[in-house]
C-alpha cells in the first residue's frame, strides 16, 4: 500500500443491482485489484496500478466500512464510506498477503492463511486490535474461506509455496470458536489451488466452484468447470443450554451427512464438552433425541456461562460439531431453609441460608429485614454463610419483648 497520495474509494457494488455503466466502472480495477463477493456484493480496491495491489485482502463489515488488511506487509487501513476517507489501524501480527478475511458473527474480521501459510488471526474493530489464534494445519497461500453455522469456519484448498515442487491443496480444514483450533475434514476430489468460490447454501451445504490446479514446477495447469457441494460438519442443538445439572433432553439436528446419515445401530457417540450424553432415540437420518449431560459448576463461586463444543461422532463420517451453554446451576433463585430460624435482636449470629441459584456476582446482597448482612459468603450455588445484623428491639411489654419475624 502506499501512503503517498490518498487511495481512491473501494467499490462496492450490489451484484443484483449491477448494470452496464458499473462494468465500465469496474474496468480498471479489475485487471489489479482484489476482488471478494461477500453477502451479496462485489468488493474491489479500485485505482491504477501500482497503487492498487492484488496481494491486499478486504472485508466489508456490518457497518459499511471496508477494513483492507496485508498487502505486501502487515498495514491495515479501514474505509469509511460516510466520510470518504481512508485510516490507518492495527497492523497484524503475522503476513496475510494473498489470504482471506471472513466476516464473523460478532462483527469481528478473521484473517487466514497468506505468504505466512499457517498463520489466522482474528479483527477486533471496537477494539482495534488483532489476536492470534490456532494454527492451520497446512501452509495456504490463495485459500478460500466462508462463515458457516454456530460460527465455524471452513477454508478450503490453497497452495503450499513452502514445498518443492510447490503444492495446490484439495484438503480442507474447519475452525471451532470454541476451541479455537483448525481440525482438518474431508477433502474436495479436485484440488483447487485459487481462485475458486464458496457459497453457503441451505442445510449448511457449501458450494465449492471453479478454481485452477496450477503446475508451478511445468508452469501449466487446469482451470476447473466443475462444482462440489460440501456439507458442513455442524450440527444445531434444541435447546442450546441449560443449567449446569443437565438432565433435559434436547433435539441435536444435523447437516447433511455421509454414510446414509444416523442409524439407530448402537455406533453413534454425543459429548458435551468432556461429558457423554445419553442417546434416546435416533429420529431419523439427520435428527437425534439425547439426554444433556450434568456439567461440572466451575470453581469461584461465580457459575457464568460455559460455553463448551458438542461432538457427534459417527462411523464413516467427519465428526460434527456444535456450540452448547451452561448456564446458572439451579436456575432462579430460591430460599428453601434458613438456619439456625431465630436469634437475638444484638445480632452477630452465624446462620447458614439454603436454597438455589446462590451467586458471588458484585449484584448479590442478603438482607434480614431489610437490614444488610454483616457480612456473607456464597459458599455454593446451593448455600450462604451469613452473619446476622443488630436489630433495634420494639417496646418491651410485660419486661418481654416480642419476636418480630424478618423477611431475608
Amino acid at each position: 500500500m502506499t501512503t503517498e497520495d490518498p487511495m481512491p474509494a473501494p467499490l462496492v457494488v450490489d451484484l443484483e443491482e449491477m448494470v452496464t455503466a458499473t462494468y465500465c466502472a469496474l474496468d480498471d480495477a479489475l485487471a489489479e485489484a482484489d476482488i471478494k463477493v461477500q453477502d451479496g456484493k462485489l468488493i474491489a480496491r479500485s485505482g491504477p496500478a501500482p497503487e492498487v495491489d492484488d496481494r491486499e485482502i478486504l472485508c466489508l463489515l456490518g457497518n459499511g466500512k471496508v477494513l483492507l488488511a496485508a498487502g505486501s506487509g502487515k498495514e491495515c487501513e479501514l474505509y469509511d464510506p460516510a466520510t470518504g476517507e481512508w485510516s490507518p489501524v492495527a497492523s497484524t501480527n503475522d503476513y496475510h498477503e494473498w489470504g482471506e478475511t471472513v466476516l464473523l458473527t460478532d462483527g469481528r474480521v478473521m484473517a487466514v492463511g497468506g505468504i505466512d501459510g499457517y498463520a489466522s488471526e482474528i479483527y477486533d474493530p471496537t477494539q482495534d486490535t488483532w489476536t492470534q489464534t490456532g494454527y492451520l494445519n497446512h501452509r495456504r497461500t490463495f485459500p478460500k474461506a466462508i462463515l458457516g453455522p454456530n460460527g465455524t469456519v471452513l477454508v478450503v484448498g490453497g497452495t503450499d509455496l513452502s514445498t518443492y515442487p510447490i503444492e495446490t491443496l484439495s484438503s480442507c480444514e474447519i475452525f471451532d470458536p470454541v476451541l479455537g483450533e483448525w481440525t482438518l475434514t474431508d477433502s474436495r476430489a479436485d484440488i483447487r489451488g485459487e481462485n475458486h468460490t464458496l457459497t453457503l447454501l441451505s442445510g449448511g451445504r457449501v458450494l465449492v466452484a471453479g478454481g485452477t490446479d496450477y503446475d508451478w514446477e511445468n508452469g501449466s495447469g487446469i482451470i476447473w468447470a466443475t462444482c462440489e457441494l460440501y456439507p458442513f460438519p455442524v450440527v444445531t442443538i434444541d435447546p442450546d443450554e441449560s443449567p449446569y445439572e443437565g438432565g433435559e433432553t434436547a433435539l441435536i439436528e444435523a447437516a447433511e451427512l455421509g454414510g446414509g446419515g444416523f442409524v439407530d445401530d448402537g455406533l453413534i457417540s454425543v459429548r458435551f464438552g468432556e461429558y457423554e450424553a445419553s442417546i434416546l432415540h435416533v429420529q431419523d437420518s439427520t435428527h437425534l433425541l439425547v439426554v444433556i449431560p450434568r456439567h461440572d459448576i466451575p470453581p469461584g463461586g461465580t457459575w457464568t456461562p460455559t460455553v463448551v463444543d458438542v461432538v457427534v461422532s459417527y462411523p464413516n463420517s467427519t465428526d460434527l460439531h456444535g456450540t452448547f451453554t451452561y448456564q446458572n446451576a439451579c436456575g432462579d433463585v430460591q430460599i428453601d431453609s434458613v438456619h439456625p430460624n431465630r436469634g437475638s435482636y444484638a445480632g452477630y449470629e452465624v446462620v447458614y441460608i439454603f436454597g438455589q441459584g446462590f451467586t458471588s456476582d458484585v449484584d448479590t446482597t442478603v438482607t434480614f429485614g431489610g437490614i444488610p448482612a454483616t457480612e456473607f459468603y456464597v459458599l455454593g450455588p446451593n448455600d450462604i454463610f451469613a452473619i446476622v445484623p443488630p436489630r433495634e428491639a420494639p417496646p418491651g411489654v410485660g419486661g418481654r419483648w416480642k419476636a418480630t419475624p424478618v423477611d431475608v
